[in-house]
């Protein structure tokens, strides 16, 4: 989880994240502050006078390194840092997850600007997803169910 700049603190944020699957594996970002390791999607916070799309593909730049094709809203949540991490009571954010592509001839790599805590990057197997430290955990049971029934809406997920 990337954590806010202090300007966000005491307001809802924004972000859009993006669920990169191939060849049935997942990228997820690596994350470490030193006392909890944790995966993450690549995204985050939309900027003033972009789209949701426009801040993945920036977003996108610059954690993985690689251009993505945003493709069609997958789900959306609520995360309100009070319920969920510690030290987090001001934070709040409501996220956008689009299906995405690499671009043709894209190959993610660390970049020139990852996230505070981003260590390294990794395709993980779908089946490897329920018990890792892959955040929000309601993802790894999201994408294990059906998807002709499972919600778009997930709430105030962890």
């Amino acid at each position: 989880m990337s954590h806010p700049s202090p300007s966000s603190h005491g307001r809802t944020r924004a972000a859009s994240r993006a669920l990169i699957i191939h060849d049935g594996r997942l990228l997820v970002e690596i994350n470490d502050d030193g006392d909890l390791v944790w995966w993450s999607l690549p995204g985050g916070g939309q900027e003033f006078g972009e789209t949701k799309e426009q801040g993945l593909v920036r977003e996108c730049r610059e954690e993985i390194g690689c251009e993505v094709v945003v493709g069609d809203l997958a789900l959306a949540l609520d995360y309100i840092g009070a319920h969920h991490f510690r030290h987090e009571d001001l934070f709040s954010q409501t996220e956008v997850y689009f299906w995405c592509t690499l671009a043709e001839g894209s190959e993610p790599h660390m970049s020139y600007h990852p996230d505070d805590f981003q260590t390294g990057l990794r395709w993980v197997p779908l089946d490897q997803l329920p018990g890792s430290p892959l955040f929000p955990t309601a993802i790894s049971q999201w994408l294990g169910d059906d998807p002709a029934t499972r919600p778009c809406w997930l709430g105030d997920a962890d």
